[in-house]
């Protein structure tokens, strides 16, 4: 439906295939300052999902979907 990059579906496909990226690491070779700053990052971004997650709820409450 949605395949291309800047689509919704081939955004989400982005992240997925970043937070693929991300399980792949092999931490081990980071030293400490690159492990936290891995972490800082990752925390910075999971703290912004739920805007992105309480905007497709409040569109999907707009829209009625609940009631159909």
């Amino acid at each position: 439906m949605f395949e291309s990059e800047g689509s919704p579906a081939g955004v989400v496909a982005q992240l997925a295939a970043a937070v693929d990226a991300l399980a792949e690491l092999d931490l081990s070779r980071l030293d400490r300052d690159e492990l936290l700053e891995v972490l800082r990052a990752l925390e910075t971004q999971r703290r912004r999902l739920p805007v992105v997650d309480h905007a497709l709820i409040a569109e999907l409450d707009q829209r009625g979907v609940a009631a159909t």
